[in-house]
């Protein structure tokens, strides 16, 4: 790409107009590369009318200023992996991890690194109240519906019989398994057991759980509800629950 701006400034007759162009785009395009990771940095913006530089700011999505990519924890203290973040041991930090979390799955489907940001939170709010944290675990569970969901619609399928002998994706996040079918079940068998612990939480930061009728609706719980019985998994522990109480709620376009 540079070769070609560097041809199209030999070729012009304000070629340091160009020159000044170029930079600008390196400068953009590093911090485009940043902001895949959420670091925090303020670059100014090419115009829609070329020529006038530095009028405007463009800020990242996130004030986190490190390398978020939970493959550098390994064996890091509590209070280490927290200071990743710049964030300090108290519940508000435990919000901002899961603020965090629906960031990068929103960003796109960068399932490893939620539930990585998910389990720092789980394990923060167990270290404060001495109590594991409900809507992390239910995140957590939530990642790898989502992720089973995904490696469906990869292969145009809705069964996961027609997995076997795929390769798994998302090798990151664990469980794995190489086998696509296989990795799903386990993931699918994950899921259940996180979603029962979340469930059993005590309230800590608000009302916990959420009705039963949102629980029933969450479009990233499909997964479940196709393959492990989830209203029935509800129902044991929300005697109110029943499959008829709601409809399931239709995705956003």
């Amino acid at each position: 790409a540079q070769s070609g701006w560097r041809e199209v400034m030999r070729c012009s007759d304000d070629g340091a107009r160009w020159a000044e162009i170029c930079e600008q785009a390196e400068v953009e395009i590093s911090a485009g590369e940043e902001r895949l990771y959420f670091t925090s940095s303020e670059v100014p913006v090419i115009p829609l009318e070329l020529g006038i530089f530095g009028s405007e700011i463009v800020r990242s999505p996130n004030v986190l200023v490190a390398s978020l990519d939970p493959a550098c924890f390994g064996l890091q203290f509590l209070e280490q992996k927290l200071d990743s973040y710049k964030l300090r041991l108290n519940k508000k930090a435990v919000a901002e991890l899961l603020q965090l979390a629906d960031q990068k799955l929103t960003a796109g489907f960068l399932f490893d690194h939620a539930y990585a940001h998910l389990e720092l939170a789980n394990d923060l709010h167990d270290h404060l109240v001495g109590q594991p944290c409900g809507p992390a675990l239910w995140s957590q569970a939530c990642c790898l519906s989502e992720a089973v969901s995904l490696q469906l619609a990869r292969v145009r399928t809705t069964s996961l019989a027609d997995l076997e002998g795929l390769a798994a994706v998302f090798p990151e996040l664990r469980p794995f398994e190489p086998c696509a079918r296989r990795c799903a079940e386990a993931r699918l068998d994950a899921a259940v057991a996180l979603l029962r612990r979340s469930l059993r939480a005590p309230q800590s930061l608000g009302d916990w759980p959420p009705p039963v009728g949102d629980m029933l609706e969450a479009d990233n719980l499909d997964a479940l509800r196709k393959f492990r019985n989830l209203e029935e998994l509800l129902r044991r522990y929300s005697p109110d629950a029943s499959t008829g109480c709601c409809r399931k709620r239709r995705r956003k376009k």
